[in-house]
Protein backbone atom coordinates (compact mmCIF):
# COMPACT_ATOMS: atom_id res chain seq x y z
CA UNK A 1 0.00 0.00 0.00
CA UNK A 2 1.20 3.69 -1.13
CA UNK A 3 2.38 5.70 1.77
CA UNK A 4 3.88 9.28 2.06
CA UNK A 5 6.70 8.40 2.54
CA UNK A 6 8.92 11.17 0.64
CA UNK A 7 6.80 13.77 0.61
CA UNK A 8 8.63 15.94 2.22
CA UNK A 9 11.75 15.66 -0.69
CA UNK A 10 9.18 15.86 -3.45
CA UNK A 11 7.76 19.63 -2.32
CA UNK A 12 11.47 20.71 -1.87
CA UNK A 13 12.50 19.23 -5.21
CA UNK A 14 9.70 20.34 -6.95
CA UNK A 15 8.39 23.22 -5.36
CA UNK A 16 7.18 24.79 -8.38
CA UNK A 17 5.09 21.86 -9.57
CA UNK A 18 3.39 21.55 -5.88
CA UNK A 19 3.37 25.41 -6.33
CA UNK A 20 1.21 25.07 -9.32
CA UNK A 21 -1.32 22.06 -7.92
CA UNK A 22 -1.51 24.14 -5.04
CA UNK A 23 -2.83 26.92 -6.94
CA UNK A 24 -4.82 25.36 -9.35
CA UNK A 25 -8.48 26.52 -9.12
CA UNK A 26 -9.19 22.19 -9.36
CA UNK A 27 -6.47 21.05 -7.67
CA UNK A 28 -8.73 17.65 -6.40
CA UNK A 29 -9.32 17.27 -10.57
CA UNK A 30 -5.52 17.94 -11.44
CA UNK A 31 -2.67 15.32 -11.63
CA UNK A 32 -0.50 15.19 -8.49
CA UNK A 33 3.59 16.64 -9.59
CA UNK A 34 5.84 14.04 -10.47
CA UNK A 35 5.44 10.39 -8.99
CA UNK A 36 2.71 11.11 -6.65
CA UNK A 37 0.08 10.90 -9.18
CA UNK A 38 0.85 7.34 -9.35
CA UNK A 39 1.24 7.01 -5.73
CA UNK A 40 -1.61 8.11 -4.53
CA UNK A 41 -5.01 6.30 -4.75
CA UNK A 42 -8.37 8.87 -4.52
CA UNK A 43 -8.36 8.46 -0.94
CA UNK A 44 -4.08 9.24 -0.56
CA UNK A 45 -5.25 12.24 -2.61
CA UNK A 46 -8.21 13.62 -0.21
CA UNK A 47 -5.74 13.06 2.31
CA UNK A 48 -3.20 15.87 0.51
CA UNK A 49 -6.09 17.77 0.04
CA UNK A 50 -7.39 17.51 3.83
CA UNK A 51 -3.85 18.89 4.30
CA UNK A 52 -2.58 21.49 2.11
CA UNK A 53 -6.38 22.78 0.31
CA UNK A 54 -9.10 21.99 3.06
CA UNK A 55 -11.14 24.24 0.92
CA UNK A 56 -11.18 21.78 -1.86
CA UNK A 57 -11.82 18.28 0.20
CA UNK A 58 -16.02 18.77 -0.29
CA UNK A 59 -15.36 18.69 -3.98
CA UNK A 60 -12.95 15.78 -3.83
CA UNK A 61 -15.63 13.98 -1.49
CA UNK A 62 -17.97 14.27 -3.78
CA UNK A 63 -16.06 13.00 -6.77
CA UNK A 64 -15.00 10.18 -4.79
CA UNK A 65 -18.58 9.23 -3.48
CA UNK A 66 -20.25 9.79 -7.03
CA UNK A 67 -17.48 7.76 -8.76
CA UNK A 68 -17.66 4.86 -5.65
CA UNK A 69 -21.39 4.51 -5.14
CA UNK A 70 -23.18 6.51 -7.25
CA UNK A 71 -25.36 9.72 -7.88
CA UNK A 72 -28.17 8.45 -5.84
CA UNK A 73 -25.88 9.63 -2.85
CA UNK A 74 -25.14 12.99 -4.24
CA UNK A 75 -28.01 14.03 -5.40
CA UNK A 76 -30.86 14.41 -2.93
CA UNK A 77 -34.19 12.65 -3.67
CA UNK A 78 -37.41 15.38 -5.00
CA UNK A 79 -39.58 16.68 -2.13
CA UNK A 80 -42.91 16.10 -2.86
CA UNK A 81 -44.47 18.44 -0.02
CA UNK A 82 -47.98 17.34 -1.09
CA UNK A 83 -47.11 13.63 0.24
CA UNK A 84 -45.90 14.86 3.29
CA UNK A 85 -48.82 16.62 4.02
CA UNK A 86 -50.87 13.63 3.52
CA UNK A 87 -48.71 11.91 6.00
CA UNK A 88 -48.98 14.25 8.73
CA UNK A 89 -51.62 14.61 11.62
CA UNK A 90 -51.81 18.55 13.25
CA UNK A 91 -50.70 16.96 16.33
CA UNK A 92 -46.97 15.88 15.03
CA UNK A 93 -44.47 18.29 13.86
CA UNK A 94 -43.27 18.19 10.41
CA UNK A 95 -39.54 18.83 10.56
CA UNK A 96 -36.86 19.16 8.00
CA UNK A 97 -33.05 19.09 8.53
CA UNK A 98 -31.58 21.41 6.28
CA UNK A 99 -27.44 21.33 5.51
CA UNK A 100 -25.42 24.15 5.05
CA UNK A 101 -25.84 25.76 1.38
CA UNK A 102 -29.29 24.00 0.80
CA UNK A 103 -31.58 26.83 -0.06
CA UNK A 104 -35.14 25.85 1.44
CA UNK A 105 -37.43 28.69 -0.67
CA UNK A 106 -35.94 26.59 -3.56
Amino acid sequence: MPNFVGIIGAFVHNSKEWKRWFMSATPESDSLPGEWEQKCDKMRKMILLKIIRPDRVLFATTSFVQEKIGDFFINPPPVFYDKIYEDSHKTQPIVFILVPGVDPLA
